[in-house]
């Protein structure tokens, strides 16, 4: 796990090493236990480390035994021990890494054939200087980030964005798009940044830069896809994903430095630190964080998930006054406006983690996958319909059948649907953004079904599913990955995501909708994440299992009333603040003025506009 940085020049111009070491410093959090640099001609290539398979061989940049290849790499290939068996028949190894693997399997496969072997989260640089190529790669699901400059024949590359803005020659270009895409969706869409020519690498891709040519291609290697056509019963599955589950947790806890489990209560992570206990000799260690205000506490269920499995549990309570001085580092590991609240607890936990612990295994990808979220079952319900009372027994065959007969929705009904959808993703209305924005700036475009298709053209596709699809390419990678990844580094503590396997991706969207959500027993509730939930009953009973899903955030209301209220009303009342570059003064006021005396449901609108405010004063002005 590192962070990785560089500067590639397509007109054959050198690149100065002062420039790849002013880079990487800025990174040095990502990886504390060492750094590497490569410059030579037009390509420069810079790592951080942070040791955990190998420690002693893994260093970086790494080479081929000509050095004719040279690989700077971010993030874990799980199934190393696998590919190097492969491997051996035709090369030498000289250390236990991953990184020497992803670099033979490219000697031996091509990009593509290695690609596709690999098993893990990644983001990494290979420069092959027999013909003059270098591939940047992003992993399929986008658990680890890359974000790339591309202007005036410079391509400038790194894990972070705080890192590309110590070059010189990048313009920081505000893109007003951006500015009112994050304002509807609390983060930047990819592939968007706040900077005009600034851009993330979307997951499943990767660029090719000819250096012969001076071109950049940009390419996908990897997508979602979603087959439901499997016929099985309900025990085949759940046989299916208990077995692959478990395999996955095996290879995912290789490891040469101690590991533990992020653990909320939650059905997600209280499954993964389960399946992780039994892989260990001695307890798994797991970490929570809670608040003093209860109701937004998960400590009590954190609490009894790890007695019911043995664990040694560490758990800290956070309190308002310390979150305040957070905020300024926060916005500048996130390099630009990023709203959602729940990093503050994010980093926390990491940074109680990291205390004791250099890696640990999240539930992350849980709901996408499963069908968690609340808004799935309101598209359920409206897409179903009434569903009347079934017997135990009788659950899978009758939603089987029903399934079976369902209309395809109406060209109408996905209007609708979608819209209802929406709206649970978006802090500011069409309406709203009309009365926030400055006249010159356009209202943003809502992200689409898929990058890649719109909802008309998925023939047969539920809209559940749908919805499902929507929220692992966008809001997952762009909100949830990226909040846990900046938290967790800024804290040098690795997150490994077993439920965002590619292979546990693929199985859950294989899975017929029943198993993702169904009608409890009596009929009167749904029961969301089901085959989750069977799997995880294995270690915790029923009734632990059925509480009401809840968030994990922070009291932000009581706080942004309380602790954080001077730094919020300084900021949004302060006329000569550079967001009323973009937004009405006189409307920032009166959501303010609506929040703190009356309608508390407007905190995500406040919260999205002040974590503007500190971004514009606290990287972007800097």
């Amino acid at each position: 796990m590192c962070g990785i940085a560089g500067s590639i020049n397509l007109k054959g111009r050198p690149v100065e090493l002062q420039t790849l070491q002013r880079m990487n410093d800025a990174i040095a959090h990502r990886g504390p236990d060492g750094e590497g640099y490569f410059c030579e001609g037009q390509v420069g290539l810079s790592q951080r480390r942070l040791a955990i398979i190998d420690p002693q061989g893994g260093v970086q940049p790494f080479y081929s035994d000509d050095r004719s290849l040279v690989l700077i790499f971010n993030g874990e290939v799980y199934n190393y021990v696998e590919i190097r068996k492969e491997l051996a028949e035709y090369f030498p190894f000289h250390t236990d890494s991953d990184t020497e693997v992803v670099l033979k399997a490219y000697q031996q496969w091509g990009i593509g054939g290695a690609i596709e072997r690999f098993q893990g989260m990644f983001a990494f640089a290979l420069y092959d200087t027999r013909n003059s190529v270098v591939y940047l790669v992003r992993d399929r699901v986008g658990i680890k980030p890359l974000y790339y400059y591309l202007a005036d024949g410079q391509l400038i590359f790194s894990s972070e964005i705080q890192s590309i803005l110590k070059a010189p020659e990048v313009k920081r270009n505000i893109s007003t798009e951006a500015v009112a895409s994050y304002l509807r969706y609390q983060y930047i869409p990819a592939p968007n940044s706040i900077y005009t020519d600034l851009h993330k690498l979307d997951p499943g891709c990767l660029l090719k830069v000819d250096l012969r040519q001076g071109t950049v291609e940009k390419s996908r290697y990897w997508q979602l896809k979603i087959d439901e056509g499997k016929r099985r019963d309900e025990g085949e599955w759940l046989d299916e994903f208990n077995a692959l589950f478990d395999e996955i947790i095996r290879i995912y806890v290789r490891s040469d430095v101690p590991f533990g489990a992020f653990l909320s209560g939650g059905v997600d992570s209280s499954l993964v630190a389960a399946v992780l206990a039994r892989h260990l000799d001695s307890p798994v260690r797991t970490f929570t964080i809670g608040f003093e205000e209860e109701e937004h506490s998960e400590t009590p269920f954190a609490l009894e998930a790890s007695r019911l499995i043995g664990a040694a549990h560490t758990e800290k309570t956070v309190l308002p006054d310390h979150a305040e001085e957070l905020l300024s580092r926060m916005v500048r590991h996130f390099g630009e406006p990023f709203g959602d609240s729940s990093a503050i607890p994010t980093y926390y936990v990491s940074q109680v983690a990291a205390g004791q612990v250099k890696m640990v295994l999240s539930g992350d990808g849980g709901d996408e996958l499963f069908g968690g979220y609340n808004s799935y079952q309101g598209t359920y319900r409206q897409y179903l319909g009434a569903l009347p009372p079934v017997q135990e027994g009788m659950v899978s065959r009758f939603i089987s059948s029903l399934l079976g007969q369902r209309r395809e929705p109406s060209a109408v009904d996905l209007a609708s649907l979608q819209a209802a959808h929406n709206r649970q993703r978006e802090g500011f209305s069409t309406e709203d953004l009309r009365r926030l924005l400055a006249a010159h700036i356009p209202l943003p475009e809502r992200i689409p079904f898929s990058p890649f298709a719109p909802p008309h053209k998925i023939a047969g596709l539920d809209p559940v599913t749908r919805f499902q699809a929507q929220d692992f390419n966008t809001y997952m990678v762009d909100d949830v990955l990226t909040k846990v990844d900046r938290m967790s580094m800024a804290n040098s503590l690795e997150v490994r995501v077993p439920l965002l396997d590619h292979k546990v991706v693929e199985f859950a969207f294989s899975l017929p909708l029943s198993l993702r959500i169904r009608p409890s027993a009596n009929g009167d509730a749904l029961i969301t994440k089901y085959l989750l939930k069977k799997s995880a009953m294995r270690y915790f009973s029923e009734k632990f299992l059925a509480r009401p899903k809840r968030g994990f955030g922070i009291p932000v209301v009581e706080w942004c009333r309380g602790s954080f209220r001077p730094l919020i009303e300084g900021q949004l009342r302060d006329r000569s603040n550079p967001i009323f570059n973009w937004l009405n003064y006189l409307q920032v006021g009166e959501i303010l003025d609506d929040f703190m005396t009356v309608n508390p449901s407007r905190v995500a609108q406040v919260w999205y506009i002040f974590m503007l405010s500190m971004w514009v004063r606290g990287v972007h002005e800097q």
